[in-house]
Formats: C-alpha cells, sequence, structure tokens
C-alpha cells in the first residue's frame, strides 16, 4: 500500500504553504487507527492541496495515492476521501452548477500552461517564517494576466487528469457495501463527460439495483442528478411520486429515522446533508498563504 510514495520529489513541488514534503504524512496518516489524527490530516490536505478551491503542482500528485487508500475496504473514512477526491477534481460544485464540468474549456484555456509550469522555480522549504522566500509567488506574479491563467487552467486541467483515471473505481464503487461511498461514487462520476457512456451505463445498473435493494433517497437523488450532469435521458420511472411503500419514500425535513441505506439519520433533511468537510481558511499554526497567489 502506498508504494512509491516517497519517490515523489514533493519538495520540489508546491501547494498553498510552499513545499509539499508535509503531503506523504498526511497521506499516511488517513490510514491511523486515531480518528483524530485521520480527521486532522484530511483538513490540512483541505488547506494545502485544496486550499479555498485552489489546486496546485502537488495536488496531481498526490491524486493517485488517494485512490489507492479509496480502492482499499480496509481505509477508514472513505466518503471523506472520495469527497477530497472530487474537490480536487472539479474545486467547488457551485462554480459549475448546473451545466457540468466544462473540461473542453479547461482544456483549451491550459494550451501553453505546462512551459509555464516547468518554468516555476522549487518553493521555497524551512521551519522560521522570518526566512522565507516567497519565489513562487514571485513567479506567478511576474507573468502577464493571460499566462497566468494558461498556468492555472494546466494546474486544473492536470488534477482532474489525475482523478479521472480513478473513473473506473468509482464505477465499481456504486456496488460498494457502504451507502455513503455509493453516494459519493455517484456524485464523483457526475463531473467526467468524457466518460459519460460508461458512467451512464453504470449509474442506470445502480439505479436498477437501488429498487431491490430499498437505497435511500439521498443515493437514488445523486445517481438521477448525476446521470443528468452526464446528458443521459431522463429515467421517467424515477419522477413521479412512488407508491407507498416504495424504495424511495419522502421523509420529513425534520425528525428522525433511518438514513440512506439504513444508517441512523441524524435529523436533517436530504437539504441539509452536506458531507464535505468545513472549509477551514487557514492552517492551525495561523499562517497566511503566501507561496502562491490565490485566483
Amino acid at each position: 500500500m502506498l508504494d512509491g510514495l516517497d519517490d515523489i520529489g514533493w519538495r520540489r513541488l508546491g501547494h498553498a504553504y510552499g513545499a509539499a514534503d508535509d503531503v506523504p504524512d498526511l497521506i499516511r496518516a488517513l490510514r491511523s487507527a486515531d480518528p483524530a489524527a485521520r480527521d486532522d490530516a484530511l483538513g490540512t490536505l483541505y488547506t494545502t492541496v485544496f486550499h479555498q478551491g485552489s489546486r496546485y503542482e502537488a495536488s496531481a500528485y498526490a491524486v493517485p495515492f488517494l485512490l489507492e487508500l479509496l480502492s482499499d475496504p480496509a481505509t477508514p473514512d472513505r466518503p471523506a476521501i472520495l469527497a477530497l477526491v472530487t474537490s480536487l477534481a472539479i474545486g467547488y460544485d457551485e462554480a459549475v452548477l448546473p451545466d457540468g464540468f466544462p473540461i473542453g474549456s479547461y482544456r483549451r484555456a491550459a494550451e501553453g500552461g505546462r512551459d509555464l509550469l516547468a518554468a516555476k522555480p522549487a518553493p521555497w522549504s524551512g521551519e522560521h517564517q522570518a526566512t522565507k522566500e516567497y519565489v513562487e509567488y514571485t513567479y506567478v506574479e511576474s507573468l502577464d494576466a493571460a499566462d497566468q491563467a494558461r498556468l492555472w487552467a494546466y494546474v486544473d486541467v492536470a488534477v482532474y487528469d489525475a482523478a479521472r483515471a480513478g473513473v473506473p473505481l468509482f464505477r465499481h464503487l456504486l456496488a460498494d457495501p457502504d451507502p455513503w461511498v455509493r453516494t459519493g461514487a455517484a456524485y464523483a462520476l457526475a463531473w467526467f463527460p468524457e466518460e459519460a457512456a460508461g458512467s451512464v451505463a453504470a449509474l442506470a445498473r445502480a439505479t436498477d439495483v437501488s429498487q431491490v435493494t430499498g437505497a435511500g433517497a439521498v443515493e437514488v437523488a445523486t445517481m438521477l442528478v448525476a446521470s443528468g450532469l452526464l446528458n443521459a435521458a431522463p429515467d421517467h420511472r424515477w419522477l413521479a411520486d412512488p407508491p407507498a411503500g416504495g424504495p424511495v419514500r419522502r421523509r420529513r425535513r425534520t425528525g428522525t429515522g433511518a438514513g440512506p441505506g439504513g444508517r441512523p439519520h441524524d435529523g436533517r433533511g436530504a437539504d441539509d446533508l452536506d458531507r464535505r468537510p468545513a472549509r477551514r481558511d487557514g492552517r492551525p499554526d495561523g499562517r497566511r498563504l503566501a507561496a502562491v497567489p490565490q485566483r
């Protein structure tokens, strides 16, 4: 598990706070037996390789190892890791809804960005903030607006394509025993239109299975919306009110009961569910973002 993680030149790669040499330990901590250690590692990854929706050079290198963790049923908190991978792929979904992810536009915008990224100097690394050198920031600021846009678009596409490699895994996870993994997998598939043919078929099969298993409303709705974002024709069987006692039941916005797949419900309605970890705008030590400019 995680073979090759230490073979990456993380110190040469940058994230929101400079050199990404802390990323390997953070990824390993996602398999820790200590829930607090896992939560801290996940939160720190959200503030480094995915800071306020921005992705960085190191982000694309982290994704394959996150996918490897997802592929192992023994990995704890897989729904949270799946949410991180999806966030890395697309940023915040509200920016691309209701139309889906415009990957064609991103690819066109990224033309020329590879050479600009290759010319970027290695990020600063060290323990003492007083001696920090803003080498990446200075380089990016030296570019005109058009080249900055090309650079960032190339970074975003590189991360997106790293996550796209996980599409076969996401389809496989539609049959996972954990309903939250199944729901997260359906959500992830929604953002890869270049893989639509296989994903729509996989989502259709999973939706049919849900009629037999009595999957929760959030899970089924996510599958249907994901199919729609991939331009699939609507399945009219699910557009009418279900019969009493059918597999999808209306649930009051408040109250308790069973959640998706029988998981205990916490009293929130479907509109309130958001399993993405809360945004964290700063590191635990309070340092300000400085290595690269915000977009």
